[in-house]
């Protein structure tokens, strides 16, 4: 009889203190506000709203190259630009709260980092802008090559070598975060030798750019 007992007082503990490390180690988040217009304040719908969940790949510590995200919870701006999301949270994690660029605007802050349980939190938007490439070069001999790698938050490798002309304005129209100062990083690069990809030498330049909603500014990139 005692047998018994001990045995069920055992299993009995075993499933109590299942029961506490399962409470224990999950909570529930929540966070709510407004996603809003740079310069208006108008309010944005349809904008994305996620919640990534902060990850790390075993035996990896904590460095960039070895945490990920996963998306654990999502949902969309209603008419007057609110949202509400509701997430399990695993103690011991880190969550962060993600506003996606919507087809008008760009995310000013892409992120912010959940610390607190509940959280009130609001987003404000970039309207875009758009700008466009002017080629400018010494001589129509020259074939130095462009690359424009970095155009504010976006990330672009454009390729804008222009052969056989001194000016050319380039067709393509690309958006960046309207007003705001936006960085440009670009590199021209020339081949001393055609025939050997070694004797590349490479040049980098940056500069600001500004531009007002919905307009489109000219940049020109001189290649002597």
């Amino acid at each position: 009889m005692k047998k018994k007992l001990f045995g069920f007082y055992f299993i009995l503990s075993v499933i109590l203190l299942f029961v506490n490390s399962a409470c224990q180690k999950f909570g529930h988040g929540s966070v709510n506000g407004h996603v809003l217009e740079l310069g208006t304040n108008e309010p944005i719908a349809d904008a994305k709203i996620e919640i990534q969940e902060e990850r790390f790949k075993p035996g990896g510590g904590i460095t960039s190259g070895h945490r990920s995200y996963k998306t654990v919870a999502s949902t969309v701006t209603d008419s007057k630009g609110e949202y509400q999301l509701y997430f399990r949270k695993h103690f011991g994690r880190g969550y962060q709260l993600n506003l996606l660029s919507t087809p008008q605007h760009a995310s000013d802050e892409s992120f912010f980092k959940l610390s607190e349980k509940n959280v009130k939190h609001d987003f404000i938007a970039n309207p875009f802008g758009y700008v466009k490439f002017r080629i400018k070069k010494n001589s129509v001999s020259n074939r130095k090559r462009i690359s424009v790698y970095n155009l504010g938050w976006h990330i672009y490798i454009i390729d804008l070598t222009v052969l056989n002309q001194l000016d050319t304005i380039l067709p393509q129209v690309y958006n960046v975060a309207a007003l705001k100062e936006t960085d440009l990083m670009w590199m021209v690069t020339e081949n001393l030798n055609p025939t050997s990809s070694y004797t590349e030498i490479t040049h980098q330049y940056q500069d600001k750019i500004y531009v007002n909603k919905s307009d489109t500014i000219l940049k020109t990139l001189i290649v002597d």
